[in-house]
């Protein structure tokens, strides 16, 4: 029996629709010393230390909205062949994340397989759907014959890599993208 080939998903802003919540809750606790949330500034010392105090508070991870996108790239994954798995970092400074984001898994992808990780590059697959740049590159460099998908943020537009593909919401470009991934894989 052959192996499908393996498609990896990050969750924060690629499954779990994180900056939205990260917006809103930051909005609603504003206080004037912090400058505006923008995920584009998020390593401001005062603004990082916010947000790692809203990541911290019990549920919420647990309670991030699904994000369209990346639901859409794990559908054409699953129905051209693809074996979905989640690949995720696990924040150092919010224990409650890993428990919670192992628990988001259960509830919107049962069955899927989770690995919560430090580093990404350690593992092998075919595919990363990552927003990150970083991760993303480190990621390719040890997985040198695989690809990568890059849900479009205001924060990762500058990013340029001859095996990733960006996807902004054209179902059709991207389900002959990843139809081409695929048959390279098999």
């Amino acid at each position: 029996m052959t192996k499908k080939p393996i498609a990896f998903f990050d969750l924060d802003n690629t499954l779990c629709d994180y900056d939205s919540a990260i917006k809103r809750d930051y909005n609603d606790f504003e206080k004037p010393e912090y400058p505006a949330y923008d995920p584009a500034n998020k390593n401001i010392p005062e603004l990082r230390k916010f947000v790692d105090e809203l990541r911290s508070k019990p549920n919420w991870w647990l309670n991030l909205e699904p994000y369209e996108q990346g639901f859409d790239i794990l559908k054409i994954c699953v129905e051209i062949g693809f074996e979905p798995h989640i690949l995720t970092k696990g924040p150092r400074n919010c224990q409650n994340s890993w428990t919670e984001k192992l628990l988001w898994c259960q509830k919107y992808l049962p069955g899927v397989p989770v690995t919560i990780t430090q580093d990404k590059s350690i593992t092998r697959g075919h595919l990363l759907v990552d927003d990150y740049p970083p991760y993303l590159e480190e990621w390719l460099e040890k997985n040198q014959y695989s690809w990568g998908i890059m849900p479009l943020q205001t924060y990762n537009s500058y990013f340029d890599h001859e095996r990733v593909f960006e996807y902004h919401g054209a179902y059709d470009d991207l389900y002959e993208k990843i139809s081409m991934i695929y048959l390279k894989m098999i």
